[in-house]
């Protein structure tokens, strides 16, 4: 008899294991399937600073390069990036937006626009490239004067001597409307439903084999008495 009962509580761990392994499998699977987009980011964004005291001018290209390059992920692929991860990537945004800001108002400062033409294209379309990457505290600080004078050197130029891509950052720079952002952080994706789903899942698995295991090792002791 006491043999019997301790065979089926082999059965039951056994049985537990195994289901839990099942369980899991899927969800360790989905967690290492990363995107080569979603890696990518996240390979820029190791090479950030991470302490954002020490973040300068010359951290610029690599912060803007790995902020575009979030910004150009999917939903679904931006749920792949470590909540640290991000942190530290908006943190460096914001620290150096200031030094591009500064930047950007010296330049203008200096600008005469009455002697610019398409020989300052590339110093140009540095100057609203740098505009276009400002966040909305940076803007806001950016004044009327500096972006009118920037206007008018983007008039300067000829349309031939613009690619499509320098044509679409200077009409954003005439044109600009506020957008309506997305609220990234209130709407949850089915691959979060999802994990959520199968970490509640084998939670009950677990706490189901357990509560077996209990009563078949109480059962054992009372017998073995």
């Amino acid at each position: 008899m006491r043999s019997n009962i301790i065979s089926k509580a082999f059965a039951v761990l056994f049985t537990f294991v195994l289901l839990a392994a099942v369980c899991i499998a899927p969800q360790t699977a989905f967690a290492a399937d990363i995107s080569a987009e979603a890696q990518a980011v996240i390979d820029l964004i190791a090479k950030l600073p991470t302490d954002t005291k020490t973040v300068t001018a010359d951290n610029k290209d690599d912060i803007v390069a790995a902020k575009v390059a979030y910004d150009a992920l999917t939903p679904d692929q931006k749920i792949e990036i470590a909540s640290d991860q991000l942190v530290i990537l908006n943190s460096d945004y914001s620290a150096v937006m200031p030094y591009v800001l500064a930047n950007l108002v010296t330049e203008c400062k200096a600008m005469d626009v009455d002697k610019l033409g398409n020989s300052d294209k590339d110093k140009i379309v540095g100057l609203y490239t740098d505009y276009g990457i400002l966040d909305d505290t940076a803007k806001e600080a950016f004044s009327k004067e500096h972006k009118e004078k920037l206007l008018t050197a983007v008039q300067k130029l000829s349309p031939d001597s613009l690619t499509e891509d320098d044509k679409e950052l200077a009409s954003q720079l005439a044109e600009e409307e506020p957008e309506e952002e997305e609220q990234e952080d209130d709407k949850v994706s089915l691959s979060t439903i999802w994990q959520i789903a199968i970490i509640i899942f084998v939670s009950l698995i677990v706490l189901c084999g357990l509560a077996a295991m209990i009563v078949l090792l109480i059962k054992i002791i009372k017998l073995s008495r």
